[in-house]
């Protein structure tokens, strides 16, 4: 399943601050594409939406990542951030950023942005000519009653997959974040490793 939640709505994804560890759910979800990110083995990546910056953190804690380009840094986290690994900071619309890339990396992490895009089909497909690997997360059929107006895209696993393989892709691993009967958390999450 794969669905557009606004057919009318163009929306130039831009957030100011995101902060992964003031909600629940995203801790957990931060830790598991963290360890995806681990599993591959990168010691190059690129997060052209590296947000509050704690996934690569984590990553780099779990296997130390020799140098990473990220953009879209949300301000109060820049010098947080800095001092945990190399980086250099990309230019801030994701397309650019991923062609802007002076080398080819290990791994791109795409991790809650895709159901952001107006195309997060070419995205997907740019991000197989700069990498080895792809890490790449979303909610998983953003549930009824739950409104987020910046998300344009929700996706099922099997449409989520279709989009990955059909950039180019080759889906290795996937895992999903459950939260049964907790009104606190909103999102289930879909966490993919591909190659």
């Amino acid at each position: 399943m794969r669905r557009r939640l606004y057919p009318d709505r163009v929306v130039n994804y831009r957030t100011l601050v995101r902060d992964n560890l003031n909600f629940t759910d995203h801790v957990q979800r931060t830790l598991v594409t963290a360890s995806c990110i681990a599993f591959t083995g990168a010691e190059t990546v690129c997060d052209p939406a590296v947000g509050d910056g704690t996934v690569m953190e984590a990553a780099h804690r779990l296997r130390p990542i020799k140098k990473a380009w990220v953009s879209d840094l949300s301000e109060p986290n820049i010098n947080r951030l800095s001092v945990s690994f190399p980086h250099q900071k990309a230019a801030i619309d994701i397309a650019t950023a991923l062609r802007s890339l002076p080398e080819k990396v290990d791994t791109i992490v795409l991790t809650e942005i895709l159901e952001h895009l107006e195309d997060p089909d070419e995205i997907v497909r740019l991000a197989r000519e700069k990498a080895t690997w792809l890490v790449a997360s979303s909610p998983v059929e953003e549930p009824e009653g739950v409104v987020n107006p910046e998300h344009l895209w929700s996706f099922g696993r099997d449409g989520y997959r279709e989009m990955l393989v059909s950039g180019g892709w080759v889906p290795v691993t996937y895992t999903e974040t459950l939260f049964p009967d907790d009104p606190r958390l909103y999102y289930a999450f879909q966490v993919w490793a591909c190659r």
